[in-house]
């Protein structure tokens, strides 16, 4: 049995053991006809398997050989993290089932002289008949993300070199009661990357290869390929840190094109060189070149210095937190234990 098979037995095992808690916990009629000491072993059974089956949804969760980190860390000792995409099978012979049922459907519909609701369930077949025949020209091959010392090898995008990319960030969407995760990456000349999408794919995600922008995100989806979007994040976070040239470490989608520039401008050794005065610039000697260029890379190293601080903090006041919240719980559940052994009168 997988670990997701698992997870999920154990998912359903926790919410049978919080309806029965409920059911014993609200019926009023019980505690006249039994007695309340087994009303309250039962409840503390049921409460007990509640709390045995989240230590188990947790250890999975939390487990070694399930580690996110551990596929990170082999990403960066070979500098190159890969993630592949394919036609699942359920979707694949879902599609035509479904194209299929509809016009049977729509068959019946027509002979019945409802002609309405025969020709919609037309149009749906059609179009998923139609969607089965995109999905095997364009996903029966298994597609591949890569993550390298060249760049980000996107099946979308193509390749994008590190020299265009100027900042990188996390990225969530949520659909359907679901979180799916993606890499954005603004880049130099956006224009060039919008225009290898397909002229539907660009009006559907609003990237336009006429936009006049000179730096704008590109939106590099993750969850297809079953890499995380913090395993991807730091992997190419890491791999452009290794590439020369000005970076934008805290970049947010706010940031306009004049800030981007100006932060390049300023961290780029080749800027700082050239903002010295204009007397000194004509003739700038090499200690004067070497001066800007240190200063340029204490700069960029005092902020990332900032960022893993931060995130250190972050993590260091979650950790020592944790027995606080442990405690918390525990004292909540012994709590309502005893409101509820109180109400049937066990301490009369």
């Amino acid at each position: 049995m997988n670990t997701a098979t698992r997870r999920r037995l154990w998912i359903g095992a926790a919410y049978a053991s919080g309806i029965f808690a409920m059911m014993i916990a609200l019926d009023s009629d019980a505690s006249r006809n039994h007695n309340p000491y087994l009303k309250l072993a039962l409840l503390s059974l049921c409460i007990g398997g509640l709390a045995l089956c989240l230590r188990a949804i947790y250890r999975i969760d939390h487990s070694r050989a399930n580690d996110p980190r551990k596929a990170l860390r082999a990403a960066l000792a070979q500098n190159e993290l890969r993630g592949t995409s394919s036609l699942s099978l359920g979707l694949a012979v879902g599609t035509p089932l479904m194209a299929v049922l509809i016009s049977t459907i729509a068959y019946s519909r027509w002979h019945a002289a409802d002609y309405p609701v025969a020709l919609f369930m037309t149009v749906c077949a059609v179009l998923l008949g139609t969607g089965w025949i995109w999905l095997l020209r364009n996903r029966l091959q298994p597609r591949e993300l890569r993550i390298d010392a060249t760049g980000i090898h996107s099946p979308d995008f193509g390749l994008i070199d590190w020299s265009d990319v100027v900042g990188l960030r996390r990225y969530y969407v949520r659909q359907f009661g679901g979180e799916i995760e993606a890499l954005q990456v603004c880049v130099r000349d956006p224009a060039r990357y919008f225009g290898r999408l397909p002229v539907w794919m660009q009006r559907a995600s609003g990237q336009n290869a006429t936009t006049t922008r000179r730096h704008a995100p590109l939106v590099v989806m993750l969850s297809g390929y079953g890499l995380a979007a913090d395993s991807a994040y730091v992997s190419a976070l890491a791999l452009r840190r290794r590439i020369a040239g000005a970076f934008v470490e805290d970049w947010e989608p706010a940031i306009s094109d004049t800030e981007i520039d100006g932060y390049l401008a300023a961290h780029a050794p080749v800027a700082a060189a050239r903002a010295l005065p204009a007397a000194a610039a004509l003739g700038a000697t090499f200690p004067q070149r070497l001066q800007a260029q240190q200063n340029a890379g204490a700069a960029l190293s005092t902020s990332q210095a900032r960022l893993q601080i931060r995130n250190r903090a972050r993590q260091r006041r979650w950790h020592e937190g944790a027995w606080r919240r442990g405690i918390i719980g525990v004292l909540g559940v012994v709590a309502y234990v005893l409101v509820m052994g109180w109400l049937d009168g066990l301490f009369d």
